[in-house]
């Protein structure tokens, strides 16, 4: 039995997908097998898998009616038999040594059952390198207020992601299926990014993340809520009015989630309101218009 598997959801992704292929099949971590899911592609992207198959016996096919991204995801995940599995879009891009230092982290963090590595993010000739959060700790401070990984980018015990049964298929995590999942693992693993720039991901008007934009903010709304809720919850007040202050910090003015962050902390400001009330403590209070005076 191989070490790995890599599930690889393939829709009419004909453009990229032999360079996406070509970056997988020349890892220089070679126990793995891919588990190429066409979802009903339309153009010629079965016919460049079964090329592939041909001289790589380490890809499996399998093909039918297009059922959508997060059907495809846990038929896949519901087959995965080897102890790791990693995920992979069918248009982006890992060097040759991902699977390789994931592989090794999670061996020697046993207690790490969901890694993620740091990310380049690409948009035409346009490049943005994207430097998360890395610890456990750092993560869960990190998740009240974004996904603090890249999906392309995930390696995991496969023994996790089937423990809290793969991806909810709730209209109300529609587009950011992954960052509910990922919130889920939290509560059973510890988690961490690699700092070593191992996934480059592709964004343009055609792919999923941009004709869904909106739909995309409006549920990680809800979620970043719920899991705010949690954060405040067990009595972690003062982690939150650092991070907070960290993001805003940090913010540029051309930072594109700017607006939705904002709106985010606004959210989690008065939700905390009546804890701050309840405390009595004049310095959270202050701490408190602080912050929001920021927000206005």
């Amino acid at each position: 039995m191989s070490t790995l598997t890599v599930i690889l959801p393939v829709y009419n992704a004909e453009k990229y997908l032999a360079e996406t292929l070509d970056c997988i099949q020349n890892q220089s971590f070679t126990d793995f097998r891919v588990l190429a899911m066409n979802d009903g592609s339309t153009d010629s992207s079965l016919e460049i898998l079964k090329e592939r198959a041909k001289s790589d016996s380490r890809i499996q096919i399998i093909s039918r009616e297009n059922r959508g991204l997060v059907s495809t995801l846990n038929e896949a995940l519901a087959i995965v038999n080897t102890p790791y599995v990693a995920r992979h879009d069918a248009d982006d891009f890992s060097p040759p040594d991902r699977f390789s230092k994931q592989v090794q982290f999670l061996k020697d963090h046993p207690r790490v059952g969901l890694l993620g590595t740091t990310f380049l993010c690409t948009f035409g000739a346009q490049t943005d390198a994207q430097f998360i959060p890395t610890t456990d700790a750092q993560l869960r401070e990190c998740f009240p207020y974004r996904n603090g990984f890249a999906h392309g980018s995930m390696m995991a015990k496969t023994s996790i992601l089937q423990k809290v049964n793969g991806y909810s298929i709730e209209p109300s995590v529609r587009h950011v299926e992954d960052y509910d999942l990922w919130s889920r693992c939290l509560k059973i693993t510890q988690v961490a990014n690699l700092p070593d720039m191992l996934y480059v991901y592709r964004e343009y008007h055609q792919n999923t993340s941009q004709k869904n934009l909106l739909e995309q903010i409006e549920n990680a709304d809800r979620l970043q809520k719920r899991n705010a809720r949690a954060f405040l919850a067990s009595n972690k007040l003062w982690n939150f009015m650092r991070v907070a202050f960290e993001v805003l910090s940090q913010a540029k003015s051309n930072d594109p989630f700017w607006t939705q962050r904002k709106r985010y902390l606004k959210n989690v400001l008065n939700f905390s309101s009546a804890l701050l009330s309840e405390n009595g403590s004049y310095f959270h209070a202050h701490l408190r218009r602080l912050l929001a005076s920021y927000l206005d």
